[in-house]
Order: structure tokens, then C-alpha cells, then sequence
């Protein structure tokens, strides 16, 4: 790979479960890879991984939001709504701009004993299941960690309120001083699989269906394809690229 005029060997390792998490998530969510890498390494790469073509569309560098010397993914340019939106990150820098939409990550590096990625899957099908994710990952998630036990009951109880409401409350930040009743004292990361999911319950006020997955109802333009690269995503983004501009030129 050609690097800054000088061709560099790379190698990579694949963490656990990677692509069985890839094609699962597809049948739940519109999968979109957000990287702060480069596209012309990282490009290459999820051609290799994405064998199925699981993944809607990449987004690079480029696309993230230069922000405190880091570079950060500012979901809300995607053109998504917010309720329905999660970033999986190991960097707490990279979803600065929005933590209520987040699920935690360890970084990996080689151990090929780790199961995270298959603690996800149920996770993440149960928070596809809720109105709002920000409600439930607001609740379980504390100091960069996942209480998977409290997601269970959190998530089971946001689902309970909502097949009985037919208008959902709208998502409204906590203070981080108040707690919940339900978090307890002590926050751990557990090896246990748990249920989450994004979101996906569109309430009308004569009908009650739940949509379990979110890219069927989904623009045109961001209708699954095989291998699409950041320029799919252009017209989404091209007004919030120009405001970056100065950003850029300002560092």
C-alpha cells in the first residue's frame, strides 16, 4: 500500500466473531462502518471482511468532525434519526459528540480468547427493539461500562412502557448527579451475553407495529449495496463537508 509516497506492507488481525457480528447486525440494523483511518487503507480492508455484503456504506477520515486535537464521528451528519442511531467505539473520544448513543468497546489487540463481539448480538437485537435507544443506553452504561444485567431489566422495561403507551415520551437528557433506581453502586463489565438492540418501533395512533429492523425503512439512497464507499453517502453529507472546511484549515 502506497503511504505518503512509500509502499508499506500491511497486516492485520481479525477480532473474534467479527463477521458473524457483520451479518447479524445486518438483519437488525443498517451497518454503516465509521473509521477515523485512512479510505485508502481502510477501504481495501472491509472489502476483504465484508464478504456478504453486509454493510450499507464506509465512511473515513474525512467524514469525521476535527474537534480537541481528535478526530471525532458526529453521528447526527449521517442524516439518521437520533433514537435510532449506535455507534460501537473503544475510544470515548470518538462518540464525544454524542455518548448517549454508545456502546462501549475494549480495545483489542490480539487475544483471540475474547467473546465481546458475541456478548453484543444479543444486545444489540433487544436495543433494535425500543423506541428510543438514548432512553435505555443512558441507564446501563456508566463510566465506559455496560451493566448487562441492569440492560436486561432496563431494556424489558422500556419495551413494557411502550406497548403500553401509543406515544412514546421523548428522549431527554439525564444530569449526570441523578441516578437511576435501578443502577446499582458498582459497574462491571461482565462476560455474559446480554440483550440490546437499536431501535425500531414506529408508533402511529391508529396502529401498533414494531419494526424489528431498521434498514427497511431507510431512504432510498441508503438501500443496502455491495461495497459502497463514502461518495454513496455524498449527498447526505456535502453541506456539512464545506462547513468543515475552515475546520481544517484553521488545525
Amino acid at each position: 500500500m502506497d503511504i505518503e509516497g512509500r509502499i508499506c506492507n500491511i497486516y492485520v488481525q481479525k477480532r473474534p466473531g467479527a463477521e458473524h457480528f457483520l451479518e447479524t447486525m445486518s438483519k437488525h440494523y443498517e451497518v454503516v462502518i465509521f473509521t477515523a483511518s485512512l479510505s485508502k487503507y481502510a477501504e481495501p480492508l472491509m472489502a476483504h471482511m465484508d464478504k456478504g455484503g453486509w454493510c450499507s456504506a464506509l465512511l473515513f477520515r474525512e467524514h469525521c468532525t476535527f474537534l480537541n486535537g481528535t478526530f471525532t464521528k458526529d453521528l447526527s451528519i449521517i442524516g439518521r434519526n437520533m433514537k435510532d442511531s449506535i455507534i460501537v467505539d473503544n475510544s470515548p473520544a470518538a462518540y464525544m459528540l454524542c455518548p448517549e448513543n454508545a456502546i462501549p468497546s475494549i480495545s483489542w489487540y490480539d487475544d483471540m480468547n475474547c467473546r465481546e463481539l458475541y456478548d453484543f448480538i444479543p444486545l444489540l437485537i433487544d436495543l433494535s427493539k425500543v423506541y428510543d435507544v438514548r432512553e435505555a443506553i443512558t441507564r446501563f452504561v456508566k463510566n465506559c461500562q455496560i451493566n448487562y444485567q441492569l440492560a436486561s431489566k432496563v431494556i424489558g422495561q422500556l419495551r413494557q412502557q411502550e406497548q403500553m403507551s401509543q406515544t412514546p415520551q421523548p428522549y431527554q437528557k439525564q444530569e449526570e448527579e441523578e441516578e437511576s433506581e435501578e443502577s446499582p453502586e458498582v459497574f462491571q463489565q461482565k462476560s455474559s451475553p446480554m440483550i440490546g438492540q437499536q431501535h425500531k418501533i414506529q408508533m402511529m395512533q391508529d396502529q401498533k407495529s414494531a419494526t424489528p429492523s431498521n434498514f427497511r425503512t431507510l431512504q432510498p439512497e441508503f438501500q443496502k449495496q455491495p461495497h459502497p464507499t463514502a461518495e454513496f453517502k455524498k449527498p447526505l453529507i456535502n453541506s456539512w463537508l464545506n462547513q468543515q472546511e475552515p475546520l481544517k484549515q484553521n488545525s
